[in-house]
């Protein structure tokens, strides 16, 4: 008769023991399981917290060409002649977009809410971004698809969701959260505010502030975006052409407004680099 291995019992029983150790101390990684993302890990069980490319714009601000950079403060000759300095200007932007050949629109991914008290209808889209001659660079937000795109646009102006919420409401370092941008009076914020000089006119600081200033700007580019790499197009700003024909308007606010619309798609210009 054979005799039984009183050694392979406890071979056995030391396997389970050792495997269930193993399953005890093992912990579980939290991380993004999301290929498309910017912080994607490959080693993670539990999907979280991803964060995508971000897509930005490096501004290059110039007057008249390439070859001549703007500054505040500095004089220039506008197509009239006239001598003009522009002191102080600030645009809010926002609906960013890309569009596929479809004709679908990518927006980003960034969302923004507020308290229960805040009277919103957020979580909502987050792109808002500045222009601004002494910014060099803002960024509409984080994009999770990439692919081909056939155009990028925005609007010129503040979106409608923000509609009613004080700069309190916003985080501290927000564009909408700082109050010099935020009519106190009609509660509602400036889109476009601006100062500047026309000097052979013996005018002033000309100050001009509305909240009614809305332009769309599209750009038909053939753009690439990479898997989770951040994207980067400068945008050249011409102050001359976007202050073109300013000397014949300046007295009447709403004149100023609708010119500096009406000329605002023609003075900025993408490049895809």
């Amino acid at each position: 008769m054979r005799k039984s291995n009183p050694v392979k019992p406890i071979i056995f029983l030391l396997f389970l023991f050792s495997m269930a150790s193993l399953n005890a101390c093992y912990e579980r990684v939290e991380g993004c399981t999301d290929l498309d993302a910017a912080n994607f890990n490959a080693l993670a069980d539990d999907h979280c917290c991803c964060t995508y490319p971000e897509i930005s714009f490096q501004y290059q601000h110039r007057f008249g060409g390439e070859d001549v950079r703007f500054s505040r403060d500095s004089t220039y000759q506008l197509e009239s002649g006239a001598a003009f300095s522009l002191i102080q200007l600030d645009l809010i932007a926002g609906d960013f977009f890309l569009q596929r050949s479809s004709g679908e629109k990518i927006r980003v991914e960034n969302r923004l809410d507020f308290p229960s008290e805040v009277d919103s209808d957020c979580p909502c889209i987050d792109d808002v971004f500045v222009i601004n001659p002494a910014r060099l660079s803002g960024a509409p937000g984080e994009i999770a698809q990439p692919g081909d795109y056939v155009s990028i646009g925005f609007t010129a102006g503040v979106p409608n969701q923000w509609a009613g919420i004080e700069p309190e409401h916003f985080p501290a370092n927000h564009a909408l959260g700082d109050l010099q941008r935020y009519d106190t009076l009609n509660q509602r914020y400036y889109d476009l505010r601006a100062q500047f000089v026309l000097h052979d006119l013996g005018t002033d600081t000309i100050r001009f502030a509305t909240s009614e200033f809305t332009a769309d700007i599209e750009f038909s580019e053939s753009i690439e975006l990479p898997r989770g790499q951040n994207k980067n197009f400068r945008l050249e700003i011409d102050y001359k052409k976007w202050f073109n024909g300013i000397e014949t308007v300046y007295t009447n606010q709403e004149a100023v407004n609708k010119l500096l619309k009406n000329n605002l798609q023609e003075a900025v210009r993408l490049r895809d680099d």
